[in-house]
């Protein structure tokens, strides 16, 4: 499946109720559905809704031949009515948008012309200024180009650090926390094994400690630790035999969450212990 070719059907299909389905159609002929982009390389939707509480940013993807949607709303359920507006939205002004995606890609080749002719000093210079100005981008390029794991690490802790402004702010979004956290793991898509295990771990290991430190009740927070466990799990048994250490600090920290009990998804943290302690 290819978000280009998606349906209403497809779309009644993802959607698991009557009224999310309703509410997404009402947003999404009333104009709430805001500058919404398809990217055809990546075969992604990204837009802003206008919610009852302020603006929410979605994203719409494929993953494993399903839609897949990551809303920064604090609906517990899944999909939200924002996610079933954007895929209205898309569907009903497909057209509108594939053209506007070729467009993009006709202007991504002309800029690739320009960069080629422009300076190294003014490359290096405008990378740089993209660094301090955006976190996402210093860690695409540190991971790019292989900075030394040590550097790397330290940039991770401290991004995971901030992610989780302290409780008692109003800043304290949750939604808004597993989005930095789920932007930081993709991040490390196509570094090596060893720096993907160290930073998953980290994300991981930061998300336990919150969710037992406050009995945090929340399924985008916690599908963070689950879904990282699950991948977490699934690199260690490609590679078990280069990370025995790692290995063993990670089954002692999942333990140790495991004991505190506080973080609402126990049954996930023995299950991963069990098919790690088997590797």
């Amino acid at each position: 499946m290819k978000l280009k070719d998606i349906t209403l059907a497809d779309v009644n299909a993802f959607t698991s109720s009557t009224t999310i389905y309703n509410r997404g159609d009402e947003y999404a002929r009333n104009g709430n559905v805001q500058d919404l982009t398809y990217f055809s390389k990546s075969d992604t939707l990204i837009a802003d809704v206008t919610g009852n509480y302020g603006d929410y940013q979605v994203e719409i993807t494929i993953k494993r031949g399903e839609l897949d949607a990551d809303c920064s709303c604090p609906y517990d359920g899944y999909p939200c009515k924002h996610a079933v507006a954007v895929l209205l939205q898309f569907i009903r002004n497909r057209k509108e948008y594939l053209t506007a995606a070729k467009r993009e890609v006709a202007t991504v080749s002309s800029l690739e012309k320009q960069l080629l002719a422009t300076s190294k000093d003014f490359l290096v210079k405008t990378i740089l200024d993209g660094i301090n100005a955006s976190h996402e981008f210093r860690r695409h390029v540190l991971t790019t180009f292989e900075a030394e794991s040590n550097d790397m690490m330290k940039l991770f802790r401290s991004q995971i650090k901030e992610a989780f402004p302290s409780i008692e702010f109003d800043e304290y979004n949750i939604p808004e926390i597993a989005r930095e956290l789920r932007s930081i793991l993709k991040s490390v898509e196509a570094s090596p094994a060893q720096l993907k295990l160290e930073v998953y771990w980290a994300v991981i290991d930061r998300t336990l400690k919150e969710l037992n430190a406050y009995g945090i009740d929340d399924m985008k927070l916690e599908d963070v630790a689950i879904v990282g466990m699950q991948t977490m799990t699934e690199i260690f048994q490609q590679m078990p035999a280069k990370s025995k250490s790692l290995l063993k600090k990670v089954i002692q920290g999942l333990q140790a969450h495991l004991d505190v009990g506080n973080n609402g998804i126990n049954d996930s943290i023995a299950a991963t212990i069990d098919e790690l302690e088997r590797l």
